[in-house]
């Protein structure tokens, strides 16, 4: 048994436009996930492998691995100035 609790990384994202920040890097169609509370999907954001848990209402967690978390926070940085 190998202990991986620490491979992952939780970024919790609030607010009115999360669904348009997300789809600017992302395949995935949330227009049904957007309405699902408590829905986890898995896909790709910025190339970035993350698992969304929609929490409520423009309440979302994201969990990616810890080596790409640095990248992926600049990434949602950069990208919410644009919205």
């Amino acid at each position: 048994v190998t202990n991986v609790s620490d491979h992952w990384i939780m970024i919790n994202l609030n607010g009115t436009k999360i669904f348009e920040l997300l789809s600017a890097g992302c395949p995935f169609n949330f227009n049904n996930f957007k309405n699902s509370k408590g829905a986890v999907t898995q896909t790709l954001l910025n190339h970035i492998d993350v698992i969304i848990h929609n929490k409520s209402t423009y309440d979302l967690n994201l969990f990616v691995r810890r080596s790409f978390s640095e990248h992926l926070c600049s990434w949602i940085t950069d990208s919410a100035r644009f919205l």
